[in-house]
């Protein structure tokens, strides 16, 4: 990364800041100062919405994913109950581990790449698992001709 000087005032330590390269340290500095309204110029947030209230929205966006996914699931384990309970029963206790534990990461780690990599993760886990145990009672039910 490049180095530029920076105008007295600014927040960067030593008076230098981190400029990318073929970015102009003007524009870079304008954008730095804009925040929010320069977020909205380029088309990333509403107008009127901060970068925190967008990442507060993907929030929601993967709590009522991961919850449509379990709820269908649940409702497909609650149909396989009487094919075979007790795999069933590890498939709705699975399905609710995995809510809770996309939930606790909803509210526990801040905004940011980690947290959405550990949403993206933990909603794949709970489609996939769900799929496999599904794959498995109908294998159960077919070999023993329910």
């Amino acid at each position: 990364m490049a180095r530029a000087q920076s105008t007295p005032g600014d927040d960067e330590p030593h008076g230098i800041q981190n400029i990318e390269p073929g970015v102009d340290p003007a524009a870079a500095r304008s954008s730095k100062v804009a925040g929010d309204d320069a977020l909205a110029a380029a088309g990333l947030v509403s107008p009127g919405e901060s970068g925190t209230d967008q990442k507060r929205r993907g929030r929601g966006l993967w709590l009522a994913v991961g919850a449509g996914i379990g709820i269908i699931a649940i409702v497909v384990f609650i149909l396989c109950l009487p094919l075979a309970p007790a795999l069933a029963w590890i498939g709705i206790a699975l399905q609710v581990a995995l809510f809770a534990a996309l939930a606790a990461s909803a509210f526990a780690f801040a905004p940011g790449r980690y947290r959405a990599s550990r949403f993206a993760w933990l909603t794949g886990f709970m489609g996939v698992s769900a799929v496999v145990i599904l794959l498995i009672i109908l294998v159960v039910a077919w070999t023993s001709g329910t």
